[in-house]
């Protein structure tokens, strides 16, 4: 589904993103500022079996596609779990917290700027991302 990968996130000598997901985050929508921060992990980035469930024809994210997908780690699963109720919220998509204190270091990392970003505070709500994630190329 996606072409992401195929495309650079900011067009050439350009300040304003290209790919929808981050200009979206850097147009202040928290939910894709979470997103971002999870799915462009250097994790995720480049994992077919994510990215194969972000639509970017429809500017969607198939969370629950990505969540079926049967091979995630239990860090990967509470991540992309994370991600997907930050993104959507609702009693459906709950996550238990408990699975993120469990989180390595790194994960739980990323797991806390995903929070911050949908709380609109860190790197990617002031209009850039972290860690080199800018590109998707």
């Amino acid at each position: 589904m996606s072409d992401s990968t195929q495309h650079p996130a900011l067009a050439e000598g350009s300040e304003q993103p290209t790919w929808w997901l981050l200009r979206r985050a850097v147009a202040g929508d928290n939910e894709a500022a979470a997103a971002v921060v999870i799915l462009c992990d250097r994790v995720f980035v480049d994992d077919q079996r994510a990215w194969s469930h972000v639509d970017d024809r429809r500017e969607a994210i198939d969370w629950a596609g990505i969540l079926a997908e049967g091979t995630w780690s239990s860090g990967e699963r509470a991540l992309l779990a994370l991600g997907r109720n930050l993104w959507s919220g609702g009693d459906d998509t709950a996550v238990d917290v408990t699975d993120l204190i469990r989180l390595g270091d790194g994960y739980f990392a990323v797991a806390m700027e995903a929070i911050a970003a949908r709380r609109g505070v860190g790197p990617v709500a002031g209009g850039f991302v972290s860690r080199a994630r800018s590109d998707r190329s």
